[in-house]
């Protein structure tokens, strides 16, 4: 019975309601439908809640108090309220960039990628996400990573001075890395840890070029 009032409720859009009957007939018998009807409706009310969240005025906002804590150099609150404004629209991409430099700022580099690549996938042509992901590959001494992200953006932006001062700076980094032992084999370990070269050490050819 309990079983049937949920489906009655889910019929009727109150997830709330139906959820509550599940659980109750799966306290009295541990029944496998209704386990596997209530994680699917647990997990409607979940992305409903996320979508009736969503308010992008309330998000700019957000991104507005954001900025000012940026300015003032409370880079945590800045990441608070970046999150909260991406939670309200989370498809605006300049909410991942500005987080992605609150991140920089605190080192947390792995964090700040993630954002500038979800920023990318958004907007293919964000500039400035390009900047912040070539800033994040440098202090990771990542060299050659900056120096491709600086040539994916200039394709776009063929005439921004910054970028073009980036490549060469990039450029210039990896000739000197070159001359330096101790950068060399800290580039070695993060390269080893990187998951694409992971990939291809197991493939035959490559072990007998190396």
């Amino acid at each position: 019975a309990y079983s049937r009032i949920g489906s009655a409720y889910h019929k009727l859009g109150n997830l709330e309601k139906a959820i509550e009957a599940l659980n109750s007939s799966l306290t009295e018998n541990r029944v496998r439908a209704v386990q596997q009807l209530l994680r699917k409706l647990e997990k409607e009310k979940e992305e409903a809640d996320l979508k009736a969240y969503i308010n992008p005025e309330i998000a700019v906002q957000e991104k507005d108090k954001g900025n000012e804590f940026f300015k003032q150099n409370q880079f945590p609150k800045a990441i608070a309220a970046y999150t909260e404004a991406i939670k309200r629209d989370p498809s605006n991409a300049a909410f991942y960039s500005n987080r992605a430099a609150a991140y920089t700022k605190l080192a947390e580099f792995n964090e700040a990628l993630k954002d500038c690549e979800t920023c990318l996938e958004l907007d293919p042509t964000y500039i400035k996400a390009f900047k912040r992901l070539a800033t994040i590959h440098t202090f990771k001494k990542d060299f050659h990573k900056a120096m491709e992200t600086y040539k994916k953006a200039l394709v776009i932006a063929p005439d921004d001075a910054e970028l073009k001062a980036g490549l060469q700076k990039s450029m210039y980094d990896i000739s000197a890395a070159a001359g330096d032992p101790e950068l060399q084999k800290v580039r070695q370990q993060r390269a080893m840890a990187d998951p694409e070269i992971q990939r291809i050490f197991p493939n035959p050819m490559m072990e007998r070029l190396l």
